[in-house]
This record gives C-alpha cells, sequence and structure tokens, in this order.
C-alpha cells in the first residue's frame, strides 16, 4: 500500500508541472537566399492536446532552433522536445546535413539562421500554421557537437535575433582558422574578461 500511495502521489505531480501538451508537424520549407533549397524541418510546440497539426496552447512561446550533431537524426534529440515543449517553448529541428558523405557545416549554418527568421514570420503571418500568434520574439539556439560549434558561429553573426545560447558536447579546440578561437585563447579571455 505504501508503494502504491508513493507512486499515486508521484504520478499526481509529473502531470501538475507538464502545463502542455506536445504538437508537432513536419513541413519543408525553401530558402530563397540559397537558391530555394529545401529545409525539411521538424517543429513541436505546446498543443492543448498531443498529436500532429494540434492546436496550439494559448500564448506566446519562445523559439529553440536546435542544430544536431555531426550524422545525428532530428529523432535522437526527443528527451530534449518532451522536456521543453510542455514547458512551454516551440523546438524546430532542421533535417538537412545528417548524412556522413556529404555534411555541409556551411549549409547547414544557414539552414539554421533561415530558420529563425522563419518561425518568426510563420508565427505573425501564417494563419494556416498550427503556430500562427503563438510565435514570441525571443529565440534561442541550441546546439549538440558539431551543431553546437556552428549555433556559435550564427550567434556571432546574427547575434541581435539571438536571446539565448545553449551548446553540449561541442568541441572546445576550435583551431579552424577563421572560425573558432583556440581553447587557450577562450581561458585567457575568461581568466581577464570574466562571464
Amino acid at each position: 500500500m505504501k508503494y502504491f500511495l508513493t507512486g499515486l502521489i508521484l504520478l499526481i505531480f509529473s502531470g501538475a508541472f507538464s502545463q502542455h501538451q506536445v504538437g508537432h508537424f513536419n513541413t519543408t520549407y525553401q530558402d530563397p537566399s540559397m537558391g530555394n533549397r529545401n529545409i525539411e524541418t521538424e517543429v513541436y510546440y505546446p498543443a492543448t492536446t498531443a498529436g500532429d497539426n494540434t492546436p496550439m496552447a494559448s500564448g506566446q512561446f519562445p523559439v529553440i532552433v536546435f542544430g544536431h550533431g555531426f550524422v545525428m537524426v532530428w529523432s535522437a534529440y526527443q528527451n530534449l522536445w518532451e522536456e521543453f515543449v510542455p514547458n512551454g517553448y516551440i523546438m524546430v529541428f532542421p533535417r538537412t546535413e545528417g548524412s556522413l558523405l556529404s555534411t555541409d557545416h556551411q549549409e547547414f549554418g544557414w539552414d539554421l539562421q533561415f530558420l529563425v527568421n522563419k518561425i518568426q514570420e510563420e508565427g505573425a503571418n501564417n494563419p494556416a500554421s498550427p503556430i500562427y500568434n503563438g510565435v514570441a520574439n525571443n529565440t534561442a539556439l541550441m546546439g549538440h557537437s558539431m551543431g553546437g560549434m556552428i549555433v556559435q558561429e550564427i550567434a556571432k553573426i546574427f547575434g541581435e535575433r539571438i536571446n539565448k545560447l545553449i551548446c553540449f558536447a561541442t568541441g572546445p579546440i576550435g583551431d579552424i582558422p577563421g572560425r573558432f578561437e583556440p581553447i587557450n585563447t577562450s581561458i585567457k579571455k575568461l581568466r581577464e574578461e570574466g562571464i
């Protein structure tokens, strides 16, 4: 009986802290600045009921545009959208540049940069979209491994549109000329300038 009551209490409280269900849609955007490059995209958003193309929860929600790791697929990050979306975030996953033989870091960066603007535009101007009128003007970039290195570059270039930068398991070396500073330079700056 003791275990039953403990389990029941945990079940009740775990649901109490998840405010929203997870809605989802898949779409292919076209980037006209890249010769109408197709950017297949998975979008997860706070919804009134779980499922595909379900109504969005009321309110406006911040966006997290996510850059996947090298040769990783968007579905490997299910734990992230299951954590963030119920707590009021829209998560956007491009499905481009996941191939071992043909990954182009520059094009993936352009895809992420394009999606920062496209999701804001879709939320403001596309009444047919499930996220219409639900996108806050508050965007974060999140990246894992290769995606983490790329979102750092986008934040440098595109900083005024990015409110937060979240990187995990991102390589610290950064010895690519003109792209990342060496780790020793980063450590020196941290010591001299602080966070």
